[in-house]
């Protein structure tokens, strides 16, 4: 009796338990939309809605600004049109806006698993292991595109664009046509986010040494490769025209550095913190296993190996030096194409023990065991943020709903640094970003310049200002209240800033306590008396 599963059956049972691991994260929005409750903006990324301001203001009022006062670039440019394009066609009604997002964002999943499939087939294609593998990575995946940032386009552009390499023959000649896809396809994914532009790089600097045709005519790839790439240039001159620097205010104020050091804290909370998926140990274990089974695999399978295994080292060492910032979970996007690499690459290496029939035995048991996890995490997942949601005592979301009643009374001007994305969007005030990352770029120089703070309030006709500290509170010194923006907690201590001091005590201040014993206090500055 042949017990043997198929490849298509093998896809139709992980498409479904896919399908029903996306139903629930879709669920979690739609059961607080019919139960008209806010309750899915505390599910978002506070910086989601860096993006969703401007992409408001400029439908309703034609200009691109977080606060509705001064005109921002901070954003990476795809996912901007994107949510723009959602809340026009949703005519501005929270409700549907966000039930139509978790839908984008439960699609891009799925295609990310279509992809992340093919690509299986086309360079893994005895590799049972890297079957289970796919699943495991879409789950992880979407942990992180449902947050809202950017990623939820990154992640299947990337897939796709390797998927479209696999598809290459390396021993033939390009056909013009194939060329111009792929310079198209590489710029739709450096719009989605900026700094993919370094795995483009990569790709055209390697693409030579692996495919022998390109060698041959090199010069006339990269000119069809850069005539479909024409979104980028364009892009670029754009920034330049519209906002006077060809970067994002964001990228430009996260560089502003006082010395030339890595950033260990941020290479500390890569290493071990569990979205990685365990990335920073794959990256040279796969490496090696791509040695070790170079001769068992096709050409194209060999590139797209070192590419996915070797970008997230050259991305890290970029953004770790470059930077002294925080890392934020989505920076996490290519560590989980590590793990889908590195379990095809163990899947070709011949241990006798898990050939068969002793494989099959071991591949369905995986499957069993996976797909009980995923469905018992869905459960939980979905329970959790429906029917036992219950708002943390210190979340963003729980702080500006204790904030609004004052606002409302004390309506004005609005400054804020870190929290300020989904604060902004609940109190419904102009509240402009002291962090520089959706400002203008004339904050970003009063950073670069280590200006006053409180000149730069007055500047910009601040009212109140907004302050958020852990345990300790806010520093005092000769009874003045020290403020620095943006915060060393979050920009690191390298980081250019601005400071102040207020001698005056807040017309509001606010302790909250969570379960761990972690304060939260908040204060608000009437900086009229200042």
């Amino acid at each position: 009796m042949n017990v043997e599963v198929s490849p298509r059956q093998e896809y139709k049972f992980s498409r479904a338990i896919i399908i029903l691991f996306l139903l629930g994260m879709v669920w979690r929005i739609f059961y607080h939309v019919f139960f008209s409750s806010d309750g899915y903006l505390d599910f978002l990324t506070d910086d989601f809605f860096y993006y969703l301001l401007p992409a408001k203001n400029f439908v309703t009022h034609g200009i691109s600004s977080f606060d509705g006062i001064t005109v921002t670039n901070g954003y990476h440019p795809l996912w901007m049109l994107c949510l723009s394009f959602l809340y026009w066609i949703t005519i501005g009604n929270e409700q549907v806006f966000f039930a139509a997002l978790s839908i984008i964002c439960a699609f891009s999943s799925y295609l990310t698993f279509t992809f992340l499939w093919q690509l299986k087939e086309n360079i893994f294609p005895a590799g049972r292991l890297v079957s289970l593998a796919v699943l495991i990575l879409v789950v992880a995946a979407s942990a992180l595109i449902f947050v809202g940032m950017e990623i939820t386009l990154t992640i299947p552009l990337y897939a796709y664009l390797l998927l479209r390499i696999s598809r290459l023959d390396f021993y033939k000649p390009l056909h013009t046509r194939n060329i111009l896809w792929l310079g198209f396809f590489s710029s739709l994914l450096i719009l989605s986010r900026l700094d993919t532009g370094l795995l483009i790089l990569l790709i055209l600097i390697l693409l030579p040494i692996f495919y022998n045709q390109v060698k041959k005519d090199l010069v006339q790839f990269y000119v069809y490769f850069c005539l479909g790439g024409f979104l980028v240039p364009l892009y670029f001159l754009f920034n330049y025209f519209w906002f006077g620097h060809f970067m994002t205010v964001s990228s430009v104020s996260k560089i502003l550095k006082l010395g030339h050091a890595i950033n260990f804290s941020a290479f500390i909370f890569l290493a071990f913190n569990r979205d990685g998926l365990g990335g920073m140990l794959l990256i040279p274990l796969g490496l090696t296993m791509l040695y070790i089974t170079r001769k068992k695999i096709s050409t194209s399978a060999r590139f797209i190996c070192f590419i996915v295994l070797s970008y997230p080292v050259l991305y890290y060492l970029a953004v770790l030096y470059g930077s002294d910032w925080a890392l934020n979970r989505w920076y996490f996007y290519p560590l989980p194409f590590c793990f889908f690499i590195a379990s095809g690459l163990f899947s070709n290496i011949h241990i006798p023990r898990l050939r068969e029939p002793h494989g099959l035995l071991l591949y369905r048991i995986g499957f069993i065991v996976i797909a009980i996890c995923i469905l018992v995490f869905t459960v939980s997942f979905v329970l959790r943020d429906t029917v036992y949601f219950k708002v943390g005592t210190n979340s963003i979301y729980a702080n500006a709903k204790r904030l609004l009643p004052f606002v409302q009374m004390h309506p004005g001007i609005y400054a804020m640094g870190d929290q300020a994305g989904l604060t902004a969007y609940i109190l419904k005030v102009p509240l402009i970003q002291l962090e520089g990352l959706a400002a203008d770029f004339t904050m970003n120089e009063h950073i670069k310049n280590q200006d006053n703070l409180m000149r730069v309030l007055q500047e910009y006709h601040i009212n109140y200002l907004i302050e958020t500290s852990d345990n300790t509170g806010l520093e005092k010194k000769n009874n003045c209240y020290l403020i620095e923006e943006p915060h060393s907690g979050q920009a690191g201590a390298l980081s250019k800033k601005m400071n102040g001091a207020i001698c005056s005590e807040p017309v509001y201040q606010q302790t909250s306590l969570n379960q761990y014993g972690y304060e939260l206090q908040t204060y608000i500055f009437d900086m009229k008396k200042n």
